[in-house]
């Protein structure tokens, strides 16, 4: 009796053992290898990126305007304490606050609603008849969305980038980054500063299909390639990168 009972344990604990989830301490990787605890700072670097690229910002008059049309006041809750502006269409989509197609990208939002729509889509946050007012006040939501949007604003920061690379090269000009390493077991980000060597360029099948992988050789270290889609807050010894929007 008690060996039947042992047996039954032991089936239940490898039963068990094998069918548990297992969950790392740093969450479960995402967006090809990048690890979910570490998300939120990926995506802040990436929406830093984004807004160079647009020079996303408003000016004092534009801003008053604003306030105004929203009578100085939070859209979602009225509150008229500690206001901010809030990219209607996320900045991380690939839409400034000011957008040829969309037009105008901003709502007037108190910090915390701020906070609490954070990079969803209207649709996603605000009710039906908010939407219809946002329209009604010249806020587009939905009209003028695309998935493929943001996939576009990265190609183009990536020719931006390898024009930036391919100048510095020539120049023998010392350049800095920060670099994305989410080849690593845990995601990382390091501060580089290089001499740049060389450019080079290889198909490789990722989750999304075959794509073009640009790689970054230094002269210090040959032989370590920075993939270039990971290199951000691109610096010469002069100053920061200089985008213009092309879009």
């Amino acid at each position: 009796m008690i060996n039947v009972i042992f047996f039954w344990m032991a089936v239940f604990i490898i039963i068990f053992i094998f069918t548990r989830k297992s969950k790392s301490p740093y969450g479960d990787k995402k967006d090809g290898g990048i690890l979910g605890s570490e998300k939120i700072n990926f995506d802040n670097i990436k929406r830093k990126e984004i807004k160079v690229f647009f020079d996303d910002k408003l000016t004092d008059s534009e801003k008053l305007k604003l306030y105004g049309i929203f009578e100085n006041k939070c859209f979602k809750c009225s509150s008229t304490e500690h206001l901010s502006i809030d990219h209607h269409i996320p900045i991380s989509k690939g839409y400034p606050l000011k957008d040829k197609e969309a037009g105008l990208n901003a709502v007037v939002l108190c910090e915390k609603c701020n906070r609490k729509k954070g990079d969803t889509l209207p649709d996603e946050y605000y009710k039906k008849y908010e939407l219809i007012r946002l329209e009604n006040l010249g806020v587009k939501s939905h009209l003028y969305y695309s998935s493929k949007r943001i996939k576009e604003v990265e190609k183009n920061l990536l020719s931006y980038k390898l024009d930036f690379l391919r100048e510095s090269i020539d120049k023998k000009e010392k350049i800095k980054f920060v670099y994305l390493n989410q080849e690593e077991i845990l995601f990382t980000r390091e501060g580089v500063e290089i001499h740049p060597f060389k450019i080079s360029a290889e198909r490789k099948l990722l989750y999304r299909g075959w794509i073009r992988e640009w790689y970054l050789f230094s002269e210090e270290n040959r032989e370590r390639p920075f993939n270039i889609r990971w290199i951000y807050h691109l610096e010469r010894s002069s100053g920061r990168i200089s985008i213009k929007n092309k879009c």
